[in-house]
């Protein structure tokens, strides 16, 4: 469901709804059900609450016999993106009238909200505006619908702004931003490691070529004083020869 809210909301949509029945037999009237009011979230599109009011109206068409006053049922679509919690509460003594409170959440709502508090405060909010005769005559998008969305998007924003939801949202933002941090500085760690084994390469580098220049040092001083007493025996030989050469005349 690409238009899913991409959000910290953990309440979606409420709505409202009433099961029509036969007045001499009794039985539901599948096809008169009515969605009385409903409210959503303020990140949640209009695809999705109106796909939220087909899931509710589905429930009270196909499944009506298997709704029971004070029994409330989780719901969770293939989609696994949302649950859908169900309440059926009758609206006289013989359970003959009845109505069916719908709220749709994040799959992790009961784990940091209750949910049976939300239906407390979503009954109180119809119960205490309007009367049973109200209800019993309500059509989608009348006067139940219209007079009851103020107090629905406030119960809808109570339920997204809690404080422990603000500390959550805070942790885990302080929590991104910390292993932002740490790649940063692990990133920097391999930096410093990759500068460190260049300069001790350079280093080597530099002591080989320190060692190489002495050994060319040394083969370049052989080199002059080899050749110096090889000039030197020359020189030395030469004279003794003239010295040779003079005595051997003055003798002969």
């Amino acid at each position: 469901m690409s238009d899913f809210p991409n959000s910290s909301d953990l309440l979606y949509f409420l709505a409202l709804g009433r099961l029509a029945r036969d007045v001499e037999t009794g039985d539901f009237l599948n096809d008169q059900h009515e969605l009385i009011t409903y409210a959503s979230s303020t990140n949640t599109s209009t695809n999705l609450i109106n796909s939220f009011k087909s899931h509710c109206k589905a429930i009270m068409s196909k499944g009506s016999s298997k709704l029971q006053v004070g029994k409330r049922i989780r719901l969770t679509p293939d989609s696994a993106q949302y649950d859908l919690h169900v309440l059926t509460d009758g609206l006289d003594s013989d359970e003959l009238k009845t109505v069916v409170f719908f709220a749709i959440t994040h799959p992790k709502f009961d784990q940091h909200q209750s949910i049976t508090q939300l239906f407390k405060d979503f009954k109180s909010v119809i119960y205490d505006s309007f009367t049973v005769f109200d209800i019993e005559i309500a059509r989608e998008l009348g006067k139940i619908h219209s007079q009851s969305q103020s107090s629905l998007s406030k119960l809808l924003t109570q339920y997204n702004s809690s404080k422990l939801m603000k500390v959550q949202s805070q942790v885990a933002e302080v929590k991104s931003l910390m292993s932002d941090n740490i790649a940063a500085v692990l990133s920097n760690v391999e930096s410093l490691e990759s500068i460190e084994m260049k300069s001790s390469e350079f280093e080597s580098a530099a002591r080989q070529f320190d060692k190489g220049s002495r050994q060319v040092s040394r083969r370049m001083k052989w080199k002059y004083y080899k050749w110096g007493i090889i000039i030197a025996i020359t020189i030395a030989t030469i004279i003794g020869l003239l010295i040779w050469w003079i005595r051997d005349k003055q003798t002969g």
